[in-house]
């Protein structure tokens, strides 16, 4: 299945994946539960590190930079919000 890693922006640990095949997110979480998510299916710690160092960079996994930061392109669009502070 193609799809991305997507970090909607660097100084937040929030990553989502993107899959092409349905053209939207199809996982949001923290940067643990990412690794997790790879390490229960079987891959290889080495690229999910190449992976996640390559988002955490240009906030994307893709190697041409598609759905980066710096993409003139829109790929998707995702809100971050702050938590509440109400009990």
């Amino acid at each position: 299945m193609p799809r991305y890693v997507l970090k909607p922006a660097p100084n937040v640990d929030v990553y989502v994946i993107f899959s092409t095949v349905v053209m939207g997110t199809t996982w949001e979480g923290n940067r643990a539960a990412l690794e997790e998510l790879y390490a229960d299916g079987g891959a290889d710690p080495a690229e999910v590190a190449e992976l996640l160092a390559r988002t955490d960079a240009t906030g994307t996994s893709d190697k041409d930079g598609t759905g980066g930061w710096n993409d003139p392109g829109v790929l998707f669009l995702y809100e971050l919000t702050q938590p509440s502070s109400a009990p």
